[in-house]
Order: structure tokens, then C-alpha cells, then sequence
């Protein structure tokens, strides 16, 4: 068996640690964007078929201006 200093050891815990912090935030903001991004596809739809404003921010979660901003 071969000796490793303590340093080492921490060090890579501490990198592998940081990896996973890493790709978890990174899978939590793609999540994020896709979810964003079919709620705008979404009120365009719903735009397209001269729904309401006030439904389509119901439906979506977007606000107003976001909405508005589609038309």
C-alpha cells in the first residue's frame, strides 16, 4: 500500500466536492432555461390564438411585460 500525505487526500475530496457543486447547479440552471424557455413558446401559442394577457400569465408564470414583449 502506498503512503499518500493528508494534503493530497483533502485536496482531491475537495476537487471531486466541487465537481459535483458543479455539475448540480449546472443541470439546476439548464432546468431552469428549458422551463423558461417552453413557457415563452407556450404564450406565443397562446398569443397566436388571441388569448388573453391575463390568461396566458396565469398559464405561464410570465409576467406582463415579458408577454408583451412577445406581440
Amino acid at each position: 500500500m502506498e503512503w499518500v500525505p493528508i494534503e493530497e487526500v483533502q485536496r482531491e475530496i475537495f476537487i471531486q466536492e466541487a465537481r459535483e457543486e458543479g455539475l448540480e447547479e449546472g443541470l439546476e440552471k439548464g432546468l431552469e432555461e428549458g422551463e423558461a424557455k417552453k413557457a415563452f413558446e407556450v404564450a406565443r401559442r397562446m398569443l397566436s390564438r388571441n388569448m388573453s394577457v391575463s390568461d396566458i400569465i396565469d398559464v405561464t408564470g410570465l409576467g406582463e411585460d415579458d408577454i408583451l414583449s412577445l406581440s
